[in-house]
């Protein structure tokens, strides 16, 4: 039997589709999700300050783009990005407090993240920086270990953040070829998804 993972969502206001805040049990991180036109119910909420977010466009029912960015101003840092990137719909904020996330944490992470959604295959990043940090070899496995929750709170929320490969030897792997044409994908129940490598 895996790991019992317990998640406690405040949905502000009692809109299911409005600012949420989730809680981990035994974890410092807190989860805000912001949908844009939202902001500034969000900037009334007491949050911690330092970590990173990811910006999203899902408007359409499926995720295709999405920036990863670092803050030290919790939810006010999004007051940047209203003005300057249109593309998205909602943002995902993963934060705690500076004595949790230093800085030089939160720089790698955001790099670490934003590496790890280019080897996804699954998105589009938006990103064209990366950041420049200064952690030593006893910090990366930290590094790691907040990703990796992260990425489970992230998929707790309907957002694959795995490599788009790895789930394909748990699916069936389909064929066709037509006109010289061969192709490979894996039937999820309610998609279609052409794998790498299929023209």
């Amino acid at each position: 039997m895996g790991r019992l993972k317990t998640i406690t969502t405040q949905f502000i206001n009692g809109n299911p589709k409005g600012v949420r805040v989730c809680l981990r049990t035994l974890s410092p991180i807190t989860t805000v999700v912001v949908p844009r036109p939202l902001m500034d119910e969000a900037k009334t909420i007491e949050l911690p300050s330092h970590g990173v977010y990811y910006l999203v466009d899902d408007e359409d029912g499926k995720l295709f783009r999405l920036y990863v960015g670092q803050t030290t101003q919790g939810i006010f840092r999004l007051e940047d990005h209203k003005v300057k990137k249109e593309f998205w719909n909602k943002a995902i904020l993963f934060l705690a407090d500076s004595s949790v996330l230093t800085l030089d944490l939160i720089s790698a992470l955001e790099r670490y993240a934003i590496e790890k959604a280019q080897e996804s295959k699954r998105y589009s990043v938006e990103n064209k920086i990366n950041p420049k940090f200064r952690i030593d070899q006893y910090q990366k496995p930290i590094v790691e270990e907040v990703y990796e929750e992260i990425g489970f709170l992230m998929s707790s929320l309907g957002y694959d953040m795995e490599d788009a490969r790895e789930g394909i030897a748990k699916e069936k792997i389909l064929h066709t070829s037509r006109r010289g044409v061969k192709a490979s994908g894996v039937y999820a129940g309610d998609e279609f998804v052409v794998l790498d490598g299929s023209p």
